[in-house]
């Protein structure tokens, strides 16, 4: 996982679940292999951003994947025609309640 993702998820997770949300993200991000930017996932990810239009970020973990023989999986619709992703929809929230998934590909 690249160390961006560190970011990306504690925000996210912050933003929609407060503090107690993002302290069980951090536990489970820590537990896969964290991979540092380096120069050429940085000239790759500038590669994809330009191809591609992306935001740094997800650049990044664009470049970063096919690096390391990784498979992406997302939630961000923007990514979901790039080559090599693996997308998957968001959990929508009904009622105070996670709703059903619309896609059974994933298991978390």
């Amino acid at each position: 996982m690249p160390t961006i993702c560190l970011y990306e998820v504690e925000r996210s997770i912050l933003k929609n679940l407060g503090r107690d949300g993002a302290r069980a993200a951090r536990e489970r991000m820590l537990i896969g292999r964290l991979i540092p930017l380096h120069a050429e996932i940085a000239w790759r990810a500038a590669e994809l951003s330009v191809q591609h239009k992306l935001p740094l970020a997800d650049a990044i973990i664009n470049a970063t994947a096919p690096r390391y023989d990784a498979e992406l999986w997302t939630q961000d619709k923007h990514l979901e025609e790039l080559p090599g992703v693996r997308y998957f929809p968001k959990l929508e929230l009904k009622d105070g309640l996670l709703g059903q998934a619309r896609s059974t590909s994933f298991r978390g």
